[in-house]
């Protein structure tokens, strides 16, 4: 994706964790609550596939972009598996696999 996408991915990376990952969110993911209002919002963003090609569902994004996402999300401090996701859908693919089941407690 060009530096253009990159900000566009950055943007609204940083709008939903904004929006959504409050410290309340933080503490009651920390007490075992699921995050699932941040999760379900970056999912239909397609955030959480950066790494899958176009063609496969994802957003087809660069390492760089993907990396940038990760970054918005600790700043943040997100309780949530993403770089755990992007890093299974970008193995995934590489293998010539795809999964459109998504991350989360009753997704496994």
């Amino acid at each position: 994706m060009s530096d253009t996408s990159d900000n566009i991915i950055v943007d609204t990376a940083t709008r939903i964790f904004q929006d959504l990952c409050e410290p309340a969110t933080i503490n009651d993911a920390e007490n075992g609550a699921w995050p699932k209002a941040l999760w379900d919002a970056l999912e239909e963003s397609g955030l959480p596939l950066t790494w899958v090609p176009d063609e496969l569902g994802g957003a087809g994004a660069t390492m760089a972009d993907g990396f940038a996402v990760l970054r918005v999300a600790g700043r943040f401090a997100a309780p949530l598996p993403l770089a755990e996701t992007l890093m299974a859908g970008w193995l995934l693919t590489r293998a010539g696999r795809t999964d459109d089941r998504g991350a989360g407690p009753c997704r496994r």
